[in-house]
């Protein structure tokens, strides 16, 4: 009987420490929330902003202050009596990696909280290279930067991978990728070469998280990212968070039929957006009418600003390929924002004129003030931060 008396006082007293330490994890959650948002506050001001008692705050305080997460950055006026210390968000306390797997190679990025790149750096690679190649370059390149920040391991979140195709992200392995060459590579061995959490992401449903927490189209909760590189891929926020579709394979929207029995796609079907709004769709039509095997995207629109009739018809059927496209995309999701990235991107003046007047010119149903067709300000960081963010959502987690 004493036993047992003695055991429910055990676990009673083991309650009461994990609901006491449950309380602090979350006071510490809020606070550092709100420094994050505020930059700079005084602890006064903080338990005025969250209603906590001065001791919570400042024992709050101190356990950022410890982890770094904090700093103290002077003082603030004083209102009578001593002057209050400042507390200071540190967005250079922990990092995290980004990494992207494109046709041209590998980039890596270290970024801070703050999702400010500090550090960069870009590995040519073969398309179809092996998964010992691609895990091997990016443990390299993980470690190199690691010396080169100057500060322990322990201080990184994890590597966020972002490549397009399909991706199984429990198994941290690409499914698919048939613009790469690239088909059931595992990259989970990178969490042991590295001691580091490793996460991997379709890269057009990356940027459409960097679109929505970084970009252009912050705070919206219903939008749409188009990414038109090599191939098109999109990634779609509904109701403020990243679709994903019963199989996981939700935002293929360059798949979608725009010519029954059009032209053969990587994918093996016919007629597919991709097939006629791609970059390279765009410059290779351009090459062979005329014979400039080695005309990029900056001399196609020279070309088309100095009205040369090849260049003049080929944009205007290219553009009429893009609107059937968006403007479906418009009918089926009415999204808040359209946001095109990519290199095409980089040409604004061309791109949104003729597809607002192609979307919205002639349908009775949607007026442009309904949908904002935009172009990522973040450009080609914008695959590489959102992969950098995903390892961000352990920030908290590590508070304890």
């Amino acid at each position: 009987m004493q036993k047992s008396v003695e055991l429910n006082r055990a676990v009673e007293a083991a309650g009461r420490l994990l609901d006491q330490n449950s309380i602090k994890l979350a006071n510490r959650k809020v606070i550092l929330d709100l420094l994050l948002q505020e930059r700079i506050l005084t602890k006064q001001e903080i338990s005025e902003r969250t209603g906590f008692s001065f001791p919570t705050v400042s024992n709050s305080i101190n356990s950022l202050l410890q982890q770094g997460l904090a700093r103290e950055a002077g003082t603030a006026d004083s209102t009578g009596g001593r002057k209050p210390k400042l507390i200071e968000f540190n967005p250079n306390s922990r990092f995290a990696f980004g990494v992207t797997i494109q046709g041209q190679g590998i980039r890596v990025v270290r970024t801070n909280i703050d999702m400010q790149i500090v550090d960069d750096l870009e590995v040519p690679m073969r398309r179809g290279s092996s998964a010992a190649a691609l895990i091997e370059t990016i443990c390299s390149s993980v470690s190199d930067m690691i010396c080169r920040s100057g500060t322990s391991i322990q201080n990184f979140l994890g590597i966020g991978v972002a490549v397009s195709g399909y991706v199984n992200r429990k198994a941290i392995m690409i499914e698919a990728a048939s613009n790469l060459g690239l088909k059931n590579v595992s990259l989970a061995s990178l969490a042991d070469r590295t001691g580091l959490a490793v996460y991997i992401e379709n890269e057009a449903n990356a940027a459409a998280l960097a679109e929505q927490r970084l970009g252009i189209a912050q705070g919206m909760s219903n939008l749409i990212y188009i990414s038109i590189t090599e191939g098109v891929g999109s990634g779609m926020i509904i109701d403020g968070r990243l679709y994903m579709g019963a199989h996981n394979r939700a935002g293929e929207l360059g798949h979608h039929t725009v010519v029954p029995g059009g032209r053969i796609c990587s994918c093996g079907k016919r007629g597919c957006w991709e097939r006629y709004v791609a970059e390279d769709v765009l410059l290779n039509d351009y090459r062979s009418v005329t014979g400039n095997d080695g005309v990029g995207l900056e001399e196609f629109f020279a070309d088309l600003s100095e009205q040369h009739p090849q260049a003049a018809e080929l944009w205007e059927r290219y553009v009429s390929y893009l609107v059937t496209g968006l403007h479906n995309i418009v009918a089926i999701y009415d999204p808040h924002y359209v946001v095109i990235g990519g290199n095409i991107a980089e040409y604004p003046q061309y791109l949104l004129p003729a597809l607002m007047k192609g979307v919205f010119g002639a349908s009775s149903y949607y007026q442009h003030e309904d949908t904002y067709i935009l172009v990522s300000e973040l450009n080609k960081d914008a695959f590489i931060l959102g992969a950098a963010f995903l390892p961000m959502g352990t920030l908290h987690a590590r508070l304890g």
